[in-house]
């Protein structure tokens, strides 16, 4: 039997099914979501879930994580990011962004030159993957800052339940709680 939730924020959910954020690689080569992003998220609400997290919407077109990331700056189009929140209205379900920024672990075929805490480069198995990041100064961290407010006010024009800001998996807000990132 479901059973009504109230999160801490007072976001009432009709159940305690949760999909938790995951990396679909399914928006357009502009960074724009897709009829088939619109159409999964249907069939997750169709389905009962009760609060849908979608995964890595990446808050700068420069930095993205993959291709096929969606991107929510000033350049996205409103209408389709309305569209896609409006994808799980019908279902009475919460639709939340997850807010991304790859940091130093932008692919070098999508950013020859990513940004980091500090310079210091990737390891491991997969580092032939990556270029090694420059250190950001302290305007940069200003502005990606901003983006992350500005696609958090998008996301709510959109029509979305909220944001989840993503801060792990090395991604760049976690480089900045790593010591052996952040020198």
């Amino acid at each position: 039997m479901a059973q009504d939730f109230t999160l801490t924020n007072g976001l009432r959910l009709k159940n305690r099914i949760v999909k938790a954020a995951t990396s679909e690689t399914m928006g357009d080569r502009n960074g724009n979501p897709t009829i088939a992003l619109f159409n999964l998220y249907r069939k997750l609400a169709e389905g009962g879930t009760g609060l849908i997290i979608s995964g890595n919407v990446m808050v700068e077109r420069s930095a993205r994580g993959e291709f096929g990331n969606v991107v929510v700056d000033q350049d996205s189009n409103i209408e389709l990011l309305t569209s896609w929140a409006k994808s799980v209205e019908n279902h009475g379900s919460h639709f939340l962004l997850q807010l991304n920024h790859p940091g130093r672990q932008a692919p070098k075929t999508l950013n020859s030159k990513p940004v980091a805490p500090s310079a210091i480069a990737m390891t491991g198995p997969n580092t032939f993957v990556f270029n090694p990041p420059r250190a950001l100064e302290l305007v940069e961290i200003k502005a990606i800052v901003q983006k992350f407010a500005q696609a958090a006010e998008l996301a709510e024009t959109a029509g979305f339940s909220g944001v989840e800001i993503h801060a792990a998996h090395g991604y760049l807000l976690n480089q900045f709680l790593s010591p052996a990132v952040n020198r």
